[in-house]
Order: structure tokens, then sequence, then C-alpha cells
């Protein structure tokens, strides 16, 4: 049978994105086709099969003509856990997946950035974390941050717009993160223990010891003074990020950040965006 039902795309899309980026195949993607749910018997399988086409699609439907399948994703729903359902065994296991990961950390508090809002993943951290759940949320105009990715990726400005309506779906980085905030909010006002801390980028950049005074007051962390000259980069473990997996889709670093300052960098969305752009996202705050 075939599914298309939207808390099932909900759970799987985000994983697609991300392996679609880790993996550093950074295809183009806007839509998922129906979810097929089989059932196999004893001795049934499918057999190998190519699960692409090198031609794109033709006369199927107006909003796959001319596209052409990029991603697979197969799930397997097996019936091990119905036949011996040792439901503690597997909640132990996935309750060590988060600390486990963080083992080597020398930190003794950890702030993981991510979608973590979207409601796939706030659903198993509900499950699985085991203690209140507290999220820094960054907000910055909108406008500034679609200029920034379009000034990073070397976007033209006459392209700005279709490259922008991609960035805004919850399969990209960008639009997955802006769906993971309106979900927190969304959740904050049901559950009164989902604690929210915003924290404005102006604010960051003019007072970041105020601001970082507060974040640790949120978290309930005693503050130490932090640098503010001579930064920097980001390295954990000896890893830093290596930018140039995806120099294709982001020609300059994408992660790196100033070390002489904490500054602003003013990019003028005018010089980077179309005007039809910029009075469509104006207004709008994330």
């Amino acid at each position: 049978m075939w599914i298309e039902e939207k808390w099932l795309y909900d759970l799987i899309q985000p994983y697609v994105h991300i392996a679609n980026e880790n993996a550093g195949w950074n295809f183009e993607w806007d839509r998922s086709e129906a979810v097929q749910f089989t059932i196999y018997k004893k001795n049934q399988y499918y057999g190998w099969h190519c699960d692409s086409w090198t031609d794109p699609y033709k006369n199927i439907h107006k909003n796959f003509d001319g596209k052409i399948r990029k991603l697979s994703v197969s799930v397997s729903l097996n019936d091990t856990y119905q036949n011996f359902p040792d439901e503690k065994s597997m909640d132990l296991y996935c309750e060590k997946i988060i600390p486990t990961y963080y083992e080597s950390f020398k930190s003794d508090f950890i702030i993981d950035r991510g979608p973590w809002g979207s409601p796939g993943n706030l659903m198993l951290l509900y499950k699985y974390l085991k203690q209140p759940l507290k999220f820094i949320v960054l907000t910055r105009p909108l406008i500034d941050v679609l200029v920034s990715f379009v000034a990073i990726q070397k976007i033209k400005k006459k392209d700005c717009e279709k490259h922008i309506k991609k960035m805004l779906d919850n399969k990209h980085i960008l639009g997955l993160s802006i769906w993971s905030i309106q979900n927190l909010i969304n959740e904050s006002q049901v559950d009164k223990d989902l604690k929210l801390h915003f924290v404005n980028y102006e604010n960051l950049v003019k007072q970041p010891e105020k601001e970082i005074k507060q974040v640790c007051k949120f978290i309930g962390v005693k503050y130490k003074k932090i640098k503010t000259k001579k930064l920097l980069q980001l390295s954990i473990n000896n890893v830093e990020y290596d930018d140039t997996v995806h120099k294709e889709q982001y020609p300059d670093p994408f992660h790196a950040i100033r070390t002489d300052k904490i500054k602003r960098k003013f990019l003028d969305p005018k010089k980077y965006l179309t005007k039809e752009v910029i009075e469509k996202y104006k207004d709008i705050k994330i």
C-alpha cells in the first residue's frame, strides 16, 4: 500500500536531509514520493533492482514530471520486537545513546546544537532524556539569515528567489530549524516544564558577556569570563569542521568564525536579494 501521511514525512525527512548533507551528496530535492508500505511473508523478498532512472519522470503527475528520483530510504519494521517484546532493554539502549556519544567530551555541561525541537526529535527527548528540557533559541531577522546563506553560497541575485524557496522548506537546514523553533514555541504553551531562552543575535554581538551570563543563569551554571578577542575556531576532541567537504555547495567556509573580535559583518540585502524577496521577508523574525 502507499501512504501519504504528514506525520510520517515529518519523522523521516529530517534524517534524509542530515544524511544527504553529512554524506556530501548535497542533492537538491524538493519533494517526496508516497511511502511504500510492504509486508513480506516467509521466503518473500524484494529482488535486486535500481531505485532510480537515467531519465526524468514523464506523464506521472505535475509535481513529479521532469524530476528524477535521487534518494531512497528503507525503514525495516520486522516482527522481531513483536515476537520478543523486550521493551525495557530497548528503552535502556535508547537512553544510553546520547550519554555514550558525549562520554569522551571533557565537559560537565553539553549544549547540543541542532533541530531538536522538531516533532519527532522532541518526542524522543521527552521519552529518553529523563530530565527537564531546556532550549536556547537564537533569534535574528529572517532577511539577515537569507542574505548570509545567499552570500556564502554565491547565489546570483536573479536566482535568489528559487533558492530561498528551497531553503525555507523543512528539508533544508534553515527551514528545518525554523520548523523546529515554531514547534518548540507551540509545545511550550502546553508544557510549562519545557523551558525556552531566547537570545537576540544583535544583543549577543553588542553585549556578548551580558547575554552569556543570562544563558548561564538559564541552564544553571556559574558564569566564567569569556573571551571576546583572539577567538579560536570550534574544536572538540581535536576535531574541527572540514568545510571543503561541502565546497561545491558552500564555496566559502561555512562554519569559520572571525577570530579578531566579536562583531557583525553587515551584508546589504539590496546587493544580494531582489526587491520582491526583500519586501516579502523584511518583517519576519526567527
